[in-house]
């Protein structure tokens, strides 16, 4: 990856307070440059404006390792989830650009992809990841919300690597959670040490193993005392602003379960997408029952998930959707306009493998029939607790056990 202007006209832009210049070339090709070796900027013309916004979010922190993907900014969708396309632009600093500007000869799409994979590898190092997508400062939440409190959900089955990633990002949360994550396979000590002692999370198995992800977020979200409980996957990251801005979006929206927008790791194809969802999730799925918010970015209210209903706990996928569709006839649902949530697609996932995949023939089964339950509780044909939409149970018994103390205990289904 070349540092400097590409062929053809370019101007220059700069910011007087930082040692930062780059140059935009003309034909909104990405072009990147530094007046000292921890600067680099890949832009292109939609996202030019944001330069600014992204270097006064680093301001003061130049000799820290930091990562802001610039997203250009465009208006949510009123109805169904939409793909903005690849995602090239991005402001790197601290020292680990010169380990990422090792990768060169790259197109922009791919630089993108490159410096996002690398600074979510832990190779790198600790680099800190924003996203920005429009030229607001982060806005301060209510000191009021302090003492609400918030409780994280996380099942695991993969690689402890990404969880360590994962767990550290929740960690640095600017509202303070509790976490209880648990394994949904053998789990290994060492990093059952690292996390309590890290990221403070209380660490769980289930058996018998694999329970599948729902199965723990019901447990979990039945039992726990917290006013709230947010929801991620343990191989995708959040933004340690996420809780506090979910939080509060909630509590001065009313909202009893609010999402954001995804920016998508495709490890698959080797890109970075940016991904938005409605912000009215209820009028959303009024007018089509397409794909109105993304389940691992949300928090909600403790109360309502037990009122709604809670997750069906009978098979390993797809109980993310049904209960959408059953909780938008019980509360208000709503996606934040921000990019807080950074989800990896990787081969192997509930969400890609063959079996259990997006397109499956099982999976478009299942959506086919909650889209036909929730149409006749639309049109008052059908009771909600009465149709396909209802929530069921599994047939088998689990058992969790606290890997700090030994204690095990039936779940809570």
């Amino acid at each position: 990856m070349s540092i400097g202007p590409s062929s053809g006209e370019s101007r220059r832009l700069s910011d007087g307070a930082n040692p930062y210049r780059c140059w935009l070339d003309t034909r909104g090709a990405a072009i990147a440059a530094g007046d000292g070796a921890h600067w680099f900027a890949c832009l292109t013309r939609e996202t030019e404006s944001l330069v600014g916004s992204a270097i006064a979010r680093q301001a003061g922190r130049e000799d820290e390792n930091r990562l802001a993907v610039l997203v250009a900014p465009r208006p949510a969708p009123e109805v169904t989830a939409r793909n903005d396309g690849p995602v090239q632009a991005f402001l790197a600093s601290g020292p680990w650009v010169e380990r990422f500007l090792s990768g060169s000869g790259l197109p922009p799409e791919r630089g993108c992809y490159h410096a996002l994979e690398l600074a979510l590898s832990g190779k790198a190092g600790n680099v800190h990841v924003d996203i920005v997508h429009d030229d607001a400062l982060p806005v301060s939440c209510d000191p009021a919300l302090r003492d609400v409190s918030v409780e994280v959900l996380i099942p695991h089955r993969g690689e402890d690597a990404l969880l360590r990633i994962c767990a550290e990002a929740i960690a640095r949360q600017s509202h303070r959670c509790d976490v209880r994550l648990c394994f949904d396979q053998l789990a290994d000590p060492a990093i059952v040490r690292e996390l309590r002692a890290g990221a403070g999370a209380a660490c769980f198995a289930v058996s018998p193993a694999p329970a599948g992800p729902y199965v723990i977020r019901e447990h979990f979200g039945r039992t726990s005392n917290a006013d709230f409980i947010a929801f991620q996957d343990s191989d995708d990251m959040s933004l340690p602003q996420r809780v506090s801005r979910l939080l509060d979006h909630a509590v001065g929206g009313d909202a009893d379960m609010v999402g954001c927008h995804e920016l998508r790791l495709d490890e698959i194809a080797g890109r970075v997408e940016a991904i938005r969802f409605p912000l009215d999730v209820n009028r959303a799925l009024d007018q089509a029952t397409g794909h109105a918010q993304f389940f691992p970015t949300t928090l909600l209210r403790t109360g309502f998930f037990r009122a709604t209903g809670g997750f069906s706990t009978s098979r390993r996928y797809g109980a993310d959707y049904q209960f959408l569709l059953r909780a938008s006839r019980c509360g208000r649902i709503a996606n934040l306009d921000a990019f807080l949530y950074v989800r990896r697609r990787r081969n192997g996932s509930l969400t890609t493998a063959r079996g259990t995949s997006l397109r499956s023939p099982r999976r478009r089964l299942l959506n086919w029939r909650w889209k036909a339950a929730f149409a006749a509780v639309q049109a008052g044909r059908l009771e909600l607790g009465q149709s396909s939409l209802r929530a069921t149970r599994a047939s088998r018994e689990y058992v969790f056990t606290d890997l700090r103390t030994g204690i095990r205990e039936s779940a809570c289904l």
